[in-house]
C-alpha cells in the first residue's frame, strides 16, 4: 500500500509556524511585563531609601521632596505602563491560545486519517493474504 499522506499536512505546518509565533510574542510580552514590574519594585525601594535620609536643614529638606516626588511620578508612569503591558500580554495569550488549538484540531484530524489508514492497510494486507493462501491450497 503506498505511503500515508495527510491531505491538510501542510496547513498544519503552517499553523505550527504561526503557534510558535504567537508563542514567541507572548513570551515577549511576559518578558515586558516582568521587566516593568521589576522596575517598579526597583523605584519603590529607591523610594524608601530616600525616605530613610536624615536631612540637617530645610535645602536638604526639600531636596530629598523633590527626589521623593520625582520617584512617585516615575513610579505612576511605571504603573500606567504595567497596564499597557498587562493587556497586551494578555492578548498575544488569547493569540497563543487560539493558535494552539487551531493545531490541536488539525492534530487530531490527522490522527484520525492516520487510524483510517492504518484500517484500510489491515484489510488490504488481510485481503493479500486471503489470496495468497487460496491460489496455494492444493487442488
Amino acid at each position: 500500500m503506498k505511503k500515508f499522506e495527510f491531505r491538510l499536512e501542510s496547513v498544519l505546518r503552517y499553523r505550527r509556524d504561526l503557534e510558535n509565533t504567537a508563542k514567541t510574542a507572548y513570551m515577549g510580552a511576559r518578558r515586558e511585563t516582568l521587566l516593568c514590574e521589576s522596575e517598579i519594585a526597583e523605584t519603590d525601594q529607591r523610594r524608601l531609601e530616600i525616605l530613610q535620609l536624615k536631612y540637617a536643614n530645610l535645602p536638604e529638606r526639600k531636596l530629598i521632596e523633590t527626589l521623593v516626588e520625582g520617584t512617585d511620578d516615575r513610579e505612576r508612569e511605571l504603573r500606567a505602563t504595567l497596564c499597557v503591558l498587562q493587556n497586551e500580554e494578555a492578548m498575544a495569550l488569547a493569540a497563543w491560545q487560539g493558535a494552539q488549538r487551531e493545531v490541536k484540531a488539525l492534530d487530531q484530524l490527522r490522527e484520525k486519517a492516520l487510524t483510517a489508514w492504518r484500517h484500510e492497510d489491515d484489510l488490504e494486507e488481510q485481503r493479500n493474504l486471503d489470496e495468497w493462501t487460496v491460489t496455494r491450497r492444493p487442488a
